[in-house]
């Protein structure tokens, strides 16, 4: 395997702790009188069905849409929005320098939004600002801003980030 997460798996499989023919997939917790049982079967033993059930199960817990029990990665994408949303309202406080208080000329929402509108219509050839990072237009930047790009920033001079 020539990836990361392959070559750890095989380190992983390779390994005298993790005899892969003893891994068992533990199946749904139910209730039988007063307590809960939960049947698991080795690995190794399944049948391809079975195997393809457990695969599908974790797919869609990976991947899964629904808002009352989203996937993990859908959650992680989540996280890392708002986290650059946060970003973004750091950035345009250190535009107007209530951030940090320095020796830098306050720059208020309203003109960055204008700048950044100008610079949109100046380089028709960006059709999405959202892959266009503000430290490609802007030096001198902490760089905590280095992911914010320019869409967002328009969006939070607007107070449309949510």
């Amino acid at each position: 395997m020539n990836t990361v997460l392959g070559d750890a798996l095989q380190k992983a499989m390779n390994s005298k702790k993790n005899d892969f023919s003893s891994f068992v997939w533990k199946g749904e917790k139910r209730k039988e009188g007063d307590k809960y049982v939960q049947d698991s079967i080795k690995i190794v033993d399944m049948s391809a069905d079975q195997l393809k059930k457990c695969y599908e199960h974790c797919e869609k817990m990976l991947h899964n849409d629904d808002p009352k029990n989203l996937g993990r990665y859908n959650v992680l994408d989540e996280v890392t929005e708002q986290i650059n949303k946060c970003n973004v309202e750091l950035l345009l406080r250190f535009f107007e320098n209530s951030y940090l208080k320095d020796n830098r000329e306050d720059i208020r929402r309203r003109s960055l939004w204008v700048s950044l509108r100008q610079f949109k219509a100046n380089n028709p050839e960006i059709t999405d600002l959202s892959l266009v990072p503000l430290t490609k237009i802007s030096s001198n930047l902490p760089s905590e801003f280095d992911d914010v790009n320019i869409q967002d920033t328009m969006d939070g001079c607007l107070d449309y980030l949510g």
